[in-house]
């Protein structure tokens, strides 16, 4: 969701607060869904600890319909009690 909507600070990570200066870009306007899924893919692969179940161009379309405009905080916190 971050990749494709962008994130809007400021945001609490591992219980320190960080401020962004600006916010970051959305990718979702400038990529296909294929697109998103090997950038997630590639990151995965690069910095992932553990093996994670890849993100197919489908569920990037289906995400795209879920939330519009830059993410905060607050919608992360949000979207992660829907997920419990």
């Amino acid at each position: 969701m971050i990749i494709l909507n962008g994130l809007e600070g400021p945001i609490h990570i591992g219980g320190k607060l960080y401020n962004f200066n600006g916010t970051m870009p959305n990718f979702g306007n400038n990529y296909t869904d294929k697109d998103i899924s090997d950038i997630i893919k590639y990151l995965h692969n690069a910095y992932a600890a553990k093996t994670v179940k890849p993100i197919n161009p489908a569920k990037i379309k289906e995400l795209r319909s879920k939330k519009s405009g830059t993410l905060l905080e607050k919608d992360l916190l949000e979207m992660a009690n829907l997920n419990d």
